[in-house]
């Protein structure tokens, strides 16, 4: 049977992830869109936020005992086709509960190919997977730049936001077959006995560092599917305009993980996940000081963007290097409750914009940044 190479699969493994990456950023500029469709209010669909991560932390958490048995391209294939599946569900639903469960399925979907593409990366690449790794995150990135691009487009274009979304699924479809033939590793043995895995979950530290990681992946999905709406309302932008700055608020994400890999080579890891939870205060205290301040408040967006990239990988290289004796344990509880920060936080951003005011959304963002860089400074670290 035909196999790809190490490289042949990790160029669809960066596909995969582009196509990932447009499609859930293009969900929060599409809110409004949704809304209209099934004749509900923006802050009811915005619990679709919620059905999707919740689907992605059920991904996450079957992913590890599926694998035994089905194996990484099956596995990745499924994940592929019920998150393709659950987007267009979700495109066509006419009603909020069906929106709903669509999301769910995406969900589901989503976090069996998060799961298995970085499994399976840092499998084949071994001693260069935090390199492969970052790669392949960096393509996330550059996908969720051109998920409200794709938007803004479409809204100019056709007048229609759906339009984008509906060339994420083509594009996950698409890559479905690349799934049969990419290379996979036969199973390591697992890295620990059971008592050393119940030791690591013991671990106030463990604990510690996936408490930031799940502020901070929910500040950040929100700040990716309100944004857009928060500029609308305090800073009389359209909906084409305010996408953009979306889009500008994931490229500041990439360009921060850019500049995470080069500070990383002068600086401990520790080192650099201070510098960027001191930026994330400082712009979560910008976004507030800008309510109602055009300049401000795309400054403080932008420097939120630059200032979050380096923040989840850096946190998963320690996460990795302090439990090496149970990594996979240790990867697992850290990647569940940051899918579950994306779950809760977002849907309550939402409520709060439009149920009690903008600023009480921002001072949201603003008060996981200081909690964050909090639990930063409180922690005592082993390496």
């Amino acid at each position: 049977m035909f196999t790809l190479s190490r490289r042949g699969t990790m160029i669809v493994a960066c596909v995969m992830f582009l196509a990932t990456g447009l499609t859930v950023s293009a969900l929060g500029p599409s809110l409004p869109a949704f809304a209209g469709r099934t004749g509900s209010e923006l802050a009811e669909v915005g619990a679709l936020f919620t059905a999707l991560f919740i689907g992605i932390v059920l991904g996450q958490a079957a992913f590890g005992p599926l694998n035994a048995r089905l194996g990484r391209r099956v596995l990745v294939l499924a994940g592929l086709a019920l998150f393709a599946g659950g987007v267009a569900g979700m495109l066509l639903s006419p009603s909020l509960p069906l929106l709903l469960g669509w999301a769910f399925v995406a969900g589901l979907g989503d976090g069996g190919v998060i799961s298995g593409v970085n499994l399976l990366v840092a499998e084949l690449f071994d001693s260069r997977g935090a390199t492969a790794l970052n790669l392949v995150n960096l393509f996330f990135g550059l996908g969720s730049v051109l998920g409200p691009a794709l938007v803004s487009l479409s809204l100019r274009e056709w007048g229609n936001p759906l339009v984008a979304l509906w060339a994420g699924v083509a594009a996950l479809l698409l890559l479905t077959p690349a799934t049969l033939v990419i290379a996979v590793v036969q199973e390591q043995r697992h890295e620990s006995r059971s008592g050393t895995s119940s030791a690591v979950l013991r671990s106030p530290l463990l604990w510690g560092l996936a408490l930031l990681v799940l502020l901070y992946v929910g500040i950040e999905v929100g700040m990716g599917g309100w944004t857009a709406r928060y500029l609308e309302r305090t800073a009389a932008m359209d909906a084409a305009t305010a996408a953009l700055v979306v889009s500008g608020f994931w490229l500041a994400v990439t360009g921060g993980r850019m500049l995470g890999a080069l500070l990383g080579l002068r600086m401990a890891a520790r080192s650099l996940l201070l510098l960027s939870l001191v930026g994330t205060a400082v712009g979560g205290m910008l976004l507030v000081l800008g309510v109602g301040n055009t300049t401000l408040s795309v400054a403080a967006v932008l420097m939120l963007g630059l200032c979050f990239g380096p923040i989840y990988p850096t946190t998963f290289a320690i996460v990795t290097i302090t439990f090496r004796q149970a990594r996979a344990t240790a990867a697992s509880v850290v990647m569940v409750l940051a899918s579950s920060g994306g779950a809760l936080l977002p849907w309550l951003q939402g409520q709060l914009l439009e149920r009690v005011s903008p600023l009480a959304s921002v001072l949201l963002v603003a008060g996981a940044a200081v909690v964050m860089l909090g639990l930063h400074l409180m922690m005592k670290y082993e390496v």
